[in-house]
């Protein structure tokens, strides 16, 4: 299930709900998979659903709760947090939204809330 798009010279960067981060050349017409959550190291919810650019041209993006600059390319993270919390061995808190607001201020939106010291956590990514 595709949940992120981000289109950026030619190719087309599709973030997915279990199928990881492909990218789809639309000059050569091929593809190819930046991230395959299969090949994860861990068990844990690798779903993709936010790949934005911001106002200086970095990219952000998630990894199941993990937030943060992405190197779309490698499919890693420059920088990033943990905005999870685990509960009976599973993870929730999976970011659904996130836009910026103004320079270097954003805005994420989860189907839980943020624990607090994520706050301070968030400051360090950029």
């Amino acid at each position: 299930m595709v949940k992120a798009i981000y289109h950026k010279d030619g190719c087309i960067y599709i973030g997915t709900y279990s199928k990881g981060l492909l990218k789809v050349n639309r000059f050569t017409n091929t593809y190819e998979t930046l991230f395959d959550p299969v090949k994860a190291k861990d068990t844990s919810f690798h779903g993709i659903f936010i790949i934005k650019e911001d106002d200086q041209k970095r990219i952000w993006m998630n990894k199941g709760a993990r937030i943060g600059l992405a190197d779309l390319e490698k499919g890693a993270f420059i920088n990033s947090i943990d905005i999870g919390y685990n509960r009976k061995g599973r993870t929730h808190n999976i970011p659904q939204c996130f836009n910026q607001v103004a320079p270097d201020r954003f805005i994420l939106g989860t189907f839980y809330y943020l624990p607090d010291p994520i706050y301070k956590r968030a400051n360090k990514i950029y």
